[in-house]
Order: structure tokens, then sequence, then C-alpha cells
């Protein structure tokens, strides 16, 4: 049954996890870190696909230079990132196991169902798909949720959950806090030890703090941290950044990533007159709620933020009412066999094809052939395109500056920079690739 249910996920998700296009962020991260592997530049230094930007600290550097070791052992393939993509899906979904056989003492009875929950949740399969940070955010605090789990029975193991955390806020920042409040949950709501868990928390949280604390006595580290914290995190908790979606966007995203497994778990508590809503299920769903909710403090919100509570959501569900399935051994296997197939010819008719961004794609790869043409690795912008400038880098090496493109050889812009320039090509939406004459020099 389990094969099942990871062949049908394979199913959907070779759709489209092998095209060449990919959600800004993801491709942005793609294109840092193989920029990253090839300039070998500091973890703390990481150069921004826009030159006028200097560095990138928008996030931690750790999930970015996390990548950039892809691309430095399997090398410039579009496909690296999104290997890599499925290999981080694949170990979260193992923890997730993982999690499920601690909870019920050793056995893996209803893990398909777990899996099924998880997987159902549209966010999951769409962060997956598109390269976010949430995904290793979502590995290293999950694996740091479930050491919470065991220092109820192995104190030592709460130093682990502080370890964890601290790797998880150097990739995604504060948002990876969450697994601290596990070991006080777990104590007060299992096990009635309200200050057992106060001890474990405490510290998970001295540990965490130290592991932060040690980084920030490098000047480097120091200045990298300081720039997110300001130019990424207090501005938009203050409002500065641009706030594409609001809270009340999160919050329905909330509910229609859970409504599948409540729906699930209401027909199958019905069908089969039981359901049982224990302490366990309490404390896991409370995690969720801990690691959802206080996102909403922010007025900058996307859907994929929600990724690393919803392991805890699936959990939860399963725990209050799975169904009984009884599935001969044979079909599945031949069930599971047939989905895998799928997959394989899915995803083979899909492989390396341009996909949703076909058109952009096309017209920046003639960008890149007249830069190679110029022996030029630096294209000026007269206004920032973020997606296009991060393609250029991702799939053609080439940085970009927004800061004077008129002092550049070429330009891309909806007009002519100024009167040295001549238009060579017309891009998609208005854009057009401007070149200076031969022998003349912009103005000064």
């Amino acid at each position: 049954m389990l094969a099942c249910v990871i062949g049908a996920a394979l199913v959907y998700l070779s759709g489209d996890l092998f095209t060449q296009s990919m959600s800004l962020d993801g491709i942005v991260y793609a294109g840092l870190s193989l920029n990253l592997a090839n300039e070998h530049a500091g973890v703390w230094m990481i150069p921004h696909f826009d030159a006028a930007a200097g560095f990138f600290y928008d996030h931690p550097p750790l999930g970015i230079w996390l990548q950039s070791l892809w691309f430095q052992i399997l090398g410039e393939s579009f496909w690296v990132e999104r290997l890599y993509c499925m290999v981080v899906l694949a170990l979260i979904c193992a923890l997730l196991l993982v999690a499920w056989r601690r909870i019920n003492e050793g056995s893996l009875d209803g893990a398909a169902w777990v899996l099924t929950l998880f997987l159902l949740m549209p966010v999951v399969t769409r962060t997956a798909k598109n390269n976010l940070l949430e995904l290793p955010l979502t590995l290293v605090t999950m694996a740091a949720v479930i050491f919470a789990w065991e220092s109820r029975r192995r104190t030592l193991a709460s130093p682990l959950v502080g370890v964890l955390v601290a790797i998880g806020i150097l990739i995604k920042g504060p948002v990876a806090l969450f697994p601290l409040a596990a070991p006080l949950v777990f104590a007060v709501i299992v096990d009635r030890q309200f200050r057992h868990g106060i001890y474990r928390s405490t510290l998970a949280t001295l540990t965490c703090s130290a592991v932060i604390g040690g980084l920030m006595l490098s000047e480097p580290a120091r200045e990298a941290i300081g720039s997110y914290l300001h130019q990424q995190l207090f501005a938009s908790l203050a409002g500065e950044r641009p706030a594409v979606h609001d809270r009340l966007y999160l919050a329905n995203h909330i509910a229609i990533n859970l409504l599948p497994a409540v729906l699930l778990t209401v027909f199958v508590t019905i069908k089969q007159g039981r359901g049982v809503f224990s302490s366990k299920a309490m404390a896991w769903l409370s995690i969720g709620l801990i690691a959802s909710l206080p996102l909403l403090i922010s007025p900058r919100q996307f859907r994929h933020y929600l990724f690393p509570s919803l392991p805890y959501f699936a959990l939860a569900a399963a725990m209050i009412a799975r169904p009984r399935i009884y599935l001969n051994a044979r079909w599945a296997q031949i069930g599971a066999a047939l989905l895998l197939i799928t997959a394989l010819i899915r995803g083979t008719l899909t492989f390396a094809e341009p996909g949703k961004d076909a058109t952009v794609l096309r017209a920046l790869s003639e960008v890149a052939t007249v830069a190679e043409e110029q022996g030029q690795r630096l294209v000026g912008f007269c206004t920032p395109e973020p997606m296009r400038q991060a393609y250029l880098l991702r799939y053609h090496g080439l940085r970009t500056d927004t800061r004077n493109p008129p002092a550049l050889p070429f330009a891309v812009c909806p007009s002519q920079p100024d009167a040295s320039f001549t238009r060579v090509l017309g891009l998609t939406e208005g854009f057009s690739l401007w070149v200076q004459h031969p022998g003349q020099t912009p103005p000064s």
C-alpha cells in the first residue's frame, strides 16, 4: 500500500517537475547556488543575481550553500536542483514515517495513510516542484521535533533539538524556532510533567543560542545575519517590503491544505464508527499550530510558508482516525508497478521541456547568445525584472545590473536607453535588447 501511495505521488509530480520552468524563488535559489559553486565565494557573501544589490541577504545562506554542493558534485544541468528537491522530499517523507513509528511504539501500521494525508495537501507538491527553502527547513525542523519526542525518555536528546533549530535558522530565519517548544508540549500534554518539559525546552533553547552566538563571533557571519535581519525580517514585519499577499490569504491556505485531511478523517470516523482524539494527537496537532499560526504576525505572506507545519497536522489526523484497508499484496505490487511506470513515461515525455515560461526562456536564450558573441558576462536592465534576471543567471551564467544600463554594451529595456543604442532584438511583453553602436560610447 505504501508503494502505491508513493507511486501516485510520483505520477503527479512527474508532469512538470523536470521542465525548465520554476517559480521565481526557486529559480533565484538555484541560480545563486550554481553561481556560488562556480565562484567559490564565501558562504556569508553570496553574490546577488543583480550586481546593483551586491550580495544576497534576503535569507540566511545555509540553504543556498547546501544546494551549491549538489552543483559542485553533479554539474550545471537543469535537473540538478530538481533531483535535490526529490531527495529532500523523500527524506521528509522518511522522517514522517519515523515519527509515526515512534508514536506507535515501533509499529508502521497505518503509515500509508499518514503519508497519503500529507501528500494530498496542495502546498506539499507545489513546494517540492519549485525548489523552495522550506524543503531543507522542514527536513531539519522535523528531525528536531522527533528528537524532542525522544527527549521524553532521553533528556540528552534535547541539545540535539537546539542544534537542529540553529541549522534551521541559518536556512530560513526565525520560522525555524517552533521545535524549541516541542519538548514542553510533549511533556505537558502527553506526560503531564510540566517541570521536565520546561527543563528540556530550556536546554534546547540554550544550545540553540550557544550555536548562533558562537557564529556571531565571526565578523562575516555577524554582518550577513545583521543584513538579513534589517533588509528582510524587520522590513517585512514593518510592512516596508511589498505585501504580495496578506494574512487572510495565509489563513485561507491553512484551511485549503487541511481540508482534505479533515474531510477524510471525518469520513473514516463516521464510516467506522470510531475516532480517538488522544493526548498524542493533541500534542502533535499543537506542534502544527505552533509552527503555522505565528506566521500570521507578518503582513507579507506566501502559501509555501505553511509547508514546515503540515507534517504535524497529517500525523495528528492519522492518529484520530485511519481506515482499515485490506489490499491483496499481489494486487498492491501490480498497482505500484503500474504507477511507477506511468510516472516514468510521463516524466520522460516532459523531461527538459521549457514548461510554462517557454516564451521567456527562448527570448533570454537569444539575449545570452548576443552576450556570448560580445564576450560579456553582465547584462544591463533598465528596470528590475527578477524572473528574467534569475533565469539568465541560472541557465546562462549571466549576472545583471539595474544601476546604470547605458554604461554597459547592451541592455534589456522597454525603450531605448539613450541615443547610442540600437534595438537588435524584440523580447516578450514589450521588452527589447538594445546594443550600443559600434565605436560609440555612452554619454558621460
